[in-house]
């Protein structure tokens, strides 16, 4: 059974991960050297300071087969693929935050996704997410169809 506090503290938790994506949460330099690449994103410039908080529609019921986790190595990575549902070739933005459901984030990771055709499932990679400081943690994703 999970305690009144305990479940204030993940509700508080979720409100600040949510604040955070919105605004851009801060630190998405990448500590453990590039990303690998994916067939249809970007790479974050190594020392970009944040991700950007960019124009766009939520489009996070295009995700699927999401999944994050940490690897073996202690990095985490994360999976996914975005179907574009609209009538034209789209850009996504996919914003990760690796917390500890009690530690507001201090960090994320963004990758821009390049138009995806209308119907195409396209599979995306986010290598190396920075991780806030905390014991349990957990990922949140955001997604944008980017304007």
């Amino acid at each position: 059974m999970v305690s009144l506090t305990a479940m204030a503290r993940r509700r508080t938790a979720a409100l600040l991960v949510s604040l955070c994506l919105a605004s851009g949460c801060g630190g998405v330099g990448n500590p453990f050297g590039a990303d690998e690449p994916t067939s249809m994103g970007t790479k974050q410039p190594a020392g970009d300071p944040k991700p950007q908080r960019l124009a766009g529609a939520d489009a996070t019921g295009e995700l699927s087969d999401f999944d994050c986790s940490q690897r073996g190595n202690g990095r985490w990575k994360a999976v996914g693929t975005i179907t574009n549902s609209t009538t034209s070739a789209a850009s996504y933005a996919v914003t990760v935050v690796v917390a500890d459901g009690a530690t507001p984030p201090t960090s994320a990771k963004q990758r821009t996704l390049a138009p995806i055709p209308v119907g195409q499932p396209t599979r995306f990679t986010i290598w190396n997410i920075p991780v806030s400081v905390g014991t349990e943690l957990s990922c949140t994703v955001r997604v944008v169809r980017l304007a």
